[in-house]
């Protein structure tokens, strides 16, 4: 593992959370990382955060900054002895390659930081509603397959698991055009016949989450989505409203506001 010390190995392992996190999406911003870790384990954001300090301090995550909404924000990542420790932690070795090539600025790390906000609200109302949600990690979400003579492929801005139902979020910031986005579902609609793909994107509904609420863009998704025989397989919601998709996890459908 590098340089780390087997006693620097072993602190990191009681901050396994964060690691995960990080290993899982790539790069946050401290709150954001704190808020998904107390969703899911003991303690309040602030204390994650400081873990992030700890971690830091042992040469495990690395931080810069960036400007966000207008704000100048810290967003940490995984140093190569983090990915790594993490690797070794998940027991997946995806984690090592997917940091490498990791690289996000400008158009595409404003999306990514609002595809994690999204994760941490979904989440949020799936804990008020005692769901067990399992997040599909970035490094996992390409999805790649033969149609005849193509090779085609799709990479959803997230996939959340709930036993055997699933949902393939799409983080819409209205920046795909009409062509682009009919591309795009038509993908998801190959992607339900082919082989070699995970069941959740066979299977799963895929769900566009608008990050404004826009009529003409929700009706342009569902009518091309029809279209190419998605139909019942595709819903979208406005990010106000996104406790409805957890009528679509929920045996009852009954939700719970968190």
């Amino acid at each position: 593992m590098g340089g780390l010390r087997l006693r620097d190995f072993r602190q990191a392992s009681k901050l396994t959370p964060l690691l995960a996190w990080l290993a899982r999406l790539g790069t946050a911003t401290p709150w954001q990382l704190g808020r998904l870790c107390s969703l899911e384990a003991d303690g309040k954001p602030e204390s994650w955060e400081r873990g992030l300090r700890r971690l830091r301090s042992l040469g495990l995550v690395e931080r810069e900054w960036s400007s966000w909404e207008g704000r100048r924000i810290a967003l940490y990542r995984l140093s190569p002895d983090g990915a790594r420790a993490a690797a070794r932690l998940l027991k997946d070795g995806r984690v090592v390659s997917y940091q490498r090539r990791l690289g996000l600025q400008g158009l595409h790390l404003v999306h990514h930081l609002g595809t994690v906000e999204m994760l941490t609200a979904l989440l949020a109302h799936a804990k008020a509603n005692n769901l067990a949600l399992v997040v599909v990690p970035k490094y996992a979400l390409r999805c790649s397959w033969r149609w005849g003579r193509r090779v085609r492929q799709v990479t959803p801005d997230a996939a959340v698991l709930a036993g055997e139902r699933a949902l393939v979020l799409e983080y819409d910031r209205v920046t795909r055009d009409a062509y682009h986005l009919r591309q795009q579902l038509e993908a998801y609609a190959e992607a339900a016949h082919a082989e070699g793909v995970p069941w959740w994107l066979q299977q799963g509904i895929v769900a566009y989450v608008l990050e404004r609420p826009q009529a003409s863009r929700r009706d342009l998704i569902l009518e091309q989505g029809k279209a190419l025989g998605l139909g019942g397989r595709l819903v979208v919601v406005p990010l106000r409203d996104l406790q409805e998709l957890m009528t679509l996890l929920l045996p009852d459908g009954k939700v719970v506001e968190p």
